[in-house]
C-alpha cells in the first residue's frame, strides 16, 4: 500500500472520463471531471471545450484544448495524455489536440 502523498511526481499520465455535462462553467473557469488539485485536471472550459490543464511546481499552467462538448446531457468520453512536454485530448475517440 502506498502512503498517501500530495504529490505523486508524476511526468507522464494519461487521464480518462466519461462525462455528461449540462452546462458551462463561467468564463474564466473550468469545471473539472476528475482533477488534483495545483497538479492536473480534465474538465469543461467555459465554451464547451474539452481541456487538460497541468501545472507545473513553480505555477505554471499548461493547456491542451480539444473539441467542443455537447452540454445537452449527452455521454462523451474524454481523455488526455502528457509525456511531460505535450498535453493530447481526445474526445471520443478522436485526437483533437496534438503537438505541433
Amino acid at each position: 500500500m502506498t502512503a498517501d502523498s500530495p504529490d505523486f511526481g508524476l511526468q507522464t499520465f494519461t487521464l480518462m472520463a466519461w462525462a455528461q455535462p449540462t452546462d458551462t462553467p463561467p468564463s474564466g473557469f473550468v469545471y473539472g471531471f476528475i482533477e488534483k488539485y495545483t497538479q492536473w485536471r480534465l474538465g469543461i472550459a467555459a465554451n464547451g471545450a474539452a481541456i487538460c490543464q497541468v501545472e507545473s511546481s513553480d505555477g505554471t499552467v499548461a493547456n491542451g484544448v480539444g473539441a467542443t462538448l455537447a452540454t445537452d446531457g449527452t455521454w462523451s468520453f474524454v481523455a488526455c495524455t502528457y509525456d511531460g512536454a505535450d498535453i493530447c485530448v481526445y474526445v471520443n475517440p478522436t485526437a483533437d489536440s496534438v503537438p505541433d
